[in-house]
């Protein structure tokens, strides 16, 4: 059987245009485009508006989509974090994510409400975050939306962006490791389970074409579906594309948590994925020992 002829036995085919669909009630062409056509709620942006739409018609599912979010449909904001690129908050989400119920060949729906996490961001962090998902790294991003009104309580200011991620409701790998009752629950298969999971969401990074920079156990983030827990990597704040490092000299730029940065950066030379790659590497120190080598 033809991935073609699998596609078509899985999702069928759209009733428009009759392409194969590529999921479940989705069409890439079709549901993707009146998404957009639809779309009704702006931000009075036109470069976020614009920016929104590109990705909302690259969109492959339901799930997919990336909307604009009123800052009134989110209630029960609490400050939960701080990081080296932004505030991060949590949230309940009145409209609630975008889901596919599998019956009948697929119904889109959406969730009642759902908990989400907020953090404040530039536009080019999104944009390295959106295109990271589309390569089909997990962890799901819902949005945008902008503060409305000054809350000194919050720290948030009036026309502060922010991005509307997925709520992991485990913490970081980082806080886990750190719980000594918690890191001697963990079993060596655990541990590989975890390890594959962020090398295999590193490797769809740089597959995007973009290096992480800044990867250490606090950007890691753990969320649990059933008994198990994934790792997810976070934080694209840092993250660059590699042809710019081909194109103009940022050695002298130096992100991330000292121990994590590789020996070659410190030295002034270029972020690289293979600078990634030792960031990982200590991670794997740290799973194995719960502390980090140096």
């Amino acid at each position: 059987m033809t991935k073609n002829q699998l596609i078509h036995r899985l999702y069928g085919t759209c009733e428009e245009c009759g392409r194969y669909n590529t999921y479940y009630a989705w069409c890439q062409k079709c549901d993707s485009e009146k998404t957009v056509q639809e779309w009704s709620v702006t931000s009075e942006d036109e470069d976020v508006d614009n920016c929104i739409k590109g990705f909302q018609r690259k969109a492959t599912m339901h799930e997919e989509v990336i909307e604009w979010i009123p800052f009134d449909r989110l209630i029960e904001i609490k400050r939960i974090a701080e990081g080296g690129f932004g505030l991060v908050f949590s949230a309940i989400w009145l409209d609630g994510i975008r889901v596919t119920r599998l019956e009948n060949n697929g119904v889109k729906s959406r969730e009642k409400s759902s908990m989400v996490a907020l953090k404040t961001l530039d536009l080019n962090e999104f944009k390295n975050h959106v295109h990271c998902r589309l390569m089909g790294i997990e962890l799901g991003i819902y949005g945008l939306t902008k503060c409305t009104e000054n809350n000194k309580h919050l720290g948030l200011e009036a026309g502060k962006y922010l991005m509307v991620l997925q709520f992991a409701e485990s913490g970081s790998l980082n806080q886990f490791l750190e719980n000594n009752d918690k890191f001697k629950e963990l079993t060596w298969k655990t541990k590989l389970f975890q390890l594959l999971d962020i090398s295999s969401e590193l490797a769809k990074i740089h597959k995007a074409g973009y290096t992480h920079n800044d990867l250490h156990s606090g950007n890691i983030l753990q969320i649990q579906y059933d008994k198990t827990v994934y790792s997810y990597i976070s934080d694209l704040g840092s993250s660059k594309k590699i042809e710019e490092y081909k194109e103009r000299n940022q050695g002298e730029e130096i992100f991330g948590v000292m121990p994590y940065v590789a020996p070659e950066v410190l030295q002034g030379e270029n972020y690289t994925p293979a600078a990634d790659i030792y960031g990982l590497g200590i991670i794997m120190a740290q799973m194995s020992s719960g502390q980090r080598p140096f």
